[in-house]
């Protein structure tokens, strides 16, 4: 009931991303060369989805600030230490508004804000957005 109700969309979006998560480590130990090709292949996929979404957003919002992003390869989107890098020029508004377009963080939502859970986990609110997109952008 949880899962369905519109006041959780964070819950549901790491729900999601643990079962992706899973989804992925659990092919991993497949004996069959088979099935970790197809295995492999769905996770480039979906590293490729996750990188051209990222490109599609920020040149529609952002194009200016965000523009070495943009016309990066997948290669570069997806490589955390490059990424942190440039994420590290935007401003913190920018950085949650492309975490909250992603679906990765929604203040609205029940229970605590950004701010409150980046005060409880003893890190600025930049870095923990900043950890958010780069985890999203990254995982494999």
């Amino acid at each position: 009931k949880l899962y369905r109700d519109q006041s959780f969309v964070l819950f549901r979006q790491q729900v999601n991303m643990l079962l992706d998560s899973e989804r992925m480590e659990g092919g991993m130990g497949s004996s069959t060369s088979n099935s970790s090709a197809l295995m492999e292949k769905g996770v480039d996929r979906l590293i490729y989805q996750r990188a051209h979404t990222l490109q599609k957003l920020l040149h529609r919002h952002y194009v200016e600030e965000a523009s070495d992003v943009v016309f990066a390869g997948v290669g570069r989107v997806t490589d955390a230490t490059w990424l942190r890098e440039k994420i590290g020029l935007w401003s913190e508004n920018t950085l949650y508004d492309v975490c909250y377009r992603l679906r990765l963080v929604d203040d609205r939502d029940i229970g605590s804000s950004t701010a409150e859970i980046a005060e409880q986990l003893e890190c600025t609110r930049r870095d923990l957005l900043t950890s958010i997109i780069i985890y999203h952008q990254s995982s494999r």
